[in-house]
């Protein structure tokens, strides 16, 4: 197990090492650890060298946090190599070294070079993750982390880095020698620290009394403030998202102690501020339910507009509301196709050209479409053909009008006419109507192509090759969000884009099939032709049906009436091919009962009861079972889809997606439905926060809470139990309010 994680941290692994290797050089790495500290804690002024900040020591410190879980398992290990290591406190060997840290103002003086500088600082937040690792294992790690005086080490490490972490806005990005990004990393590590230790403050009740009385509250307002002000100053984007990060930490770790019963009135009023902060470091927060209890997780939000209208649109209308359980867990895998969405748009618009082809993206859907009526309109009012009147386009009074020569099924006319001014302006339009259809499609490309079933690709090249192990394992799994190739809309993408190049050729007519695009860009003409091919399935069987129909009544027609036809008419019966034509035609045009023929007049009786037999037959037959069955299949398509959206758009507007309450049992209570929804239990907060554990878990130098972790972990696995059921913060404090005024009355 030990080897498998190792594996996959990012860093401190040497690429021509083996993953066992790479546990040997830790344990080596471990020897030296120890032996340095021993050294350290008997000198006469216990402060760590900077010669003895190797990598391997690095290497050991992120072993010893990242597998604190399994410290019998690793102390096993331990004892079975050459160099013997008996069993040690992990965690008390760490605080005992971070109290060894010296002054950054000791370290930047002398003869240390940067290289040195940068790898102290490094390990000083390898050890701080690692006892984050450590302090998110069991509550009983807290409590003993406490004893130890983590706290205080925390506060002289602020107070140690709070001098360098001021910024000047100057190019250079070193203070005292000290790397302005180094300084804010360890800063970032040591709200981490603090915020772990608060997120377990209902276990442990003097948590809250000793971190208030241990921490300087002033002062972390203060750095606060000084991360916003580096933030606003320096242009550097490394250096302003870590800017971020601390302020946003710093702000959460004054949040929650403003929540600990032990913080006095006094320091609670010095916080009154934190809400510029919060406004300041664009704060999001949820509400999670965590070891039991109901707690506000606060979040950094997403400064990116990285949630695309279609997207949530998508998921809206899209979410299975059949029962509570039923919508929770269909919501997780819904937001985890949506993070990565988000993902690809934000990898997207960190190329500019292709962030300002996204943004634009709406302008090319209407530049389609006003081109294609621009051009429509001046053809409508333009083209004519003036062969009728014997006219010539170009000579008489038609010489500002030039000729069309390629008129589709015209040949090469010299009467259909356009005026010189359509003409020269009629190249420019095309154009930019295909680079602007062009531009659509590519835009279309780069936002969805995550989303297309590309593996499918591999899995039928795996399955021609009979590897069906292989093949498996390339098979695409069936996504909520995916879009096949075959989809409709690529196909109108490509139909749009030949239609458009056809259009400059042949003059504009072909233009006129880009007005249908306005199908595609109103969302309620798109549920009209959704509901009418609801029942498409249905709607393919009837077709045959119908020709057969057609073809039978052909087959009487031409034995029993083909001499009655009318050839001057359009009426043909000379063969069975052209009696079945003949049908066709007629089968679609809308008459009272049969075909409605006008047949060569019969003076015979008897031809009339043919003929009553013949339509009325057909008008049962094809008119009222046929036509009548497409027309009731189309409005039972529609309203299936009708009841579908209006049950959705119901529980969307009275039923919370995440907790399940309803709109009369907030408004029972005096809560505010509007801001229930938005802002206490917001879908797309829970989303972006999901982003965020992704994000930063992913992260080299990150590190997350336990809360975060646990709920980062249950998201994977689709475990909804940190989803609030049927409560909310505000829900439960109204309760008590009610409850109190009723103690109250009693009493009195």
């Amino acid at each position: 197990e030990a080897e498998n994680e190792l594996s996959q941290k990012k860093e401190a692994v040497v690429s021509t090492q083996s993953t066992g290797e790479q546990i040997n050089t830790a344990v080596a790495g471990y020897k030296q650890f120890n032996m340095a500290r021993n050294t350290m804690m008997s000198s006469e002024r216990p402060v760590i060298h900077i010669d003895v900040t190797t990598p391997e020591m690095r290497l050991a410190i992120q072993f010893i946090g990242r597998f604190s879980g399994k410290s019998s398992q690793i102390q096993d290990y331990l004892r079975s190599q050459d160099n013997k290591i008996l069993s040690q406190n992990f965690l008390r060997e760490l605080l005992e070294l971070l109290k060894t840290v010296p002054r950054h103002d000791l370290i930047a003086t002398g003869s240390n070079s940067a290289e040195k500088i940068k790898q102290h600082n490094a390990m000083i937040v390898d050890i701080l993750a690692a006892i984050v690792d450590m302090l998110s294992t069991n509550t009983k790690a807290k409590e003993y982390a406490i004893e130890l005086g983590i706290i205080e080490s925390i506060e002289r490490l602020l107070d140690n880095t709070r001098r360098l972490s001021e910024y000047d806005g100057t190019e250079s990005t070193k203070i005292a020698g000290i790397a302005i990004d180094d300084v804010l990393r360890i800063r970032i590590n040591c709200y981490d620290v603090l915020a772990t230790l608060l997120e377990y403050d209902h276990k442990l009740q003097d948590v809250g009394e000793k971190i208030s009385d241990a921490l300087n509250v002033e002062g972390l307002h203060e750095d606060t403030s000084k991360h916003l002000d580096t933030l606003n100053k320096t242009s550097d984007p490394s250096i302003r998202e870590l800017s971020s990060e601390a302020s946003f930490k710093g702000y959460n770790v004054m949040k929650k102690i403003t929540m600990l019963d032990g913080v006095s009135v006094r320091q609670k009023s010095e916080l009154d501020v934190a809400a510029e902060i919060e406004k300041s470091v664009n704060a999001n927060s949820v509400e999670v339910v965590w070891n039991g209890s109901l707690e506000k997780l606060y979040f950094p939000n997403v400064r990116e507009n990285l949630l695309r209208p279609k997207v949530k649109n998508q998921l809206l209308w899209g979410l299975n509301r059949k029962t509570l359980t039923d919508k929770n867990v269909d919501f997780l895998e819904w937001s985890g196709e949506v993070i990565t969405d988000m993902e690809n748009t934000h990898r997207l618009k960190k190329i500019p050209i292709i962030s300002k082809l996204i943004d634009l993206e709406p302008l090319w859907d209407w530049l389609v479409l006003l081109l294609a009526i621009i051009i429509q309109i001046w053809l409508l009012v333009d083209l004519e053909d003036y062969g009728m009147s014997g006219l010539v386009c170009g000579e008489g009074n038609l010489t500002d009008m030039v000729s069309i020569p390629n008129t589709p099924g015209g040949g090469d006319s010299q009467s259909v006419c356009v005026s010189n001014t359509f003409e020269e302006a009629h190249d420019i339009i095309g154009a930019l109507h295909l680079a602007s259809t062009l531009l659509l499609a590519l835009t279309y490309l780069l936002t969805n192509f995550h989303r297309f079933t590309h593996p499918q690709f591999n899995y039928l090249a795996f399955i021609f090759g009979k590897d069906s192990k292989r093949a498996e394992q390339y098979k695409p799994k069936p996504r909520r969000m995916q879009i096949a190739w075959t989809s409709a809309y690529n196909v109108w993408l490509m139909v749009m884009i030949v239609c458009s190049a056809l259009g400059i050729y042949f003059h504009g007519e072909f233009f006129c099939v880009h007005l249908m695009h306005i199908l595609v860009m109103f969302d309620l003409l798109t549920r009209v032709i959704r509901g009418a091919t609801a029942n498409r399935g249905q709607l393919l069987v009837i077709f045959p049906f119908a020709i057969f129909i057609i073809y039978i009544w052909s087959m009487m027609y031409f034995f029993l009436t083909r001499e009655m036809f009318r050839s001057s008419d359009m009426e043909y019966c000379n063969s069975l091919w052209q009696c079945f034509s003949t049908a066709l035609r007629y089968s679609l045009r809308a008459s009272n009962g049969g075909h409605n023929y006008k047949w060569t007049d019969k003076r015979d009786f008897s031809d009339m009861w043919l003929r009553i037999f013949l339509d009325s037959t057909f008008w049962i037959s094809y008119t009222i079972i046929g036509l009548k069955v497409v027309t009731a299949l189309i409005l039972d398509g529609f309203t299936s889809q009708k009841k579908i959206r209006e049950s959705s758009l119901e529980e969307m507007n009275s039923v919370c997606t995440i907790c399940g309450l309803t709109k009369d049992d907030l408004a029972s209570e005096g809560i505010d439905w509007d801001m229930h929804k938005k802002k206490d239990h917001s879908m797309w907060s829970y989303i972006k926060l999901f982003y965020y554990l992704k994000k930063n878990h992913k992260a080299t130098n990150s590190k997350l809470s336990a809360i975060e972790m646990e709920i980062l972990q249950k998201f994977d696995s689709r475990d909804v139990s940190f989803l609030p059921r049927k409560t909310s913060l505000s829900w439960r404090n109204a309760i008590k309010i009610k409850e109190e005024r009723k103690r109250k009355n009693r009493f009195q």
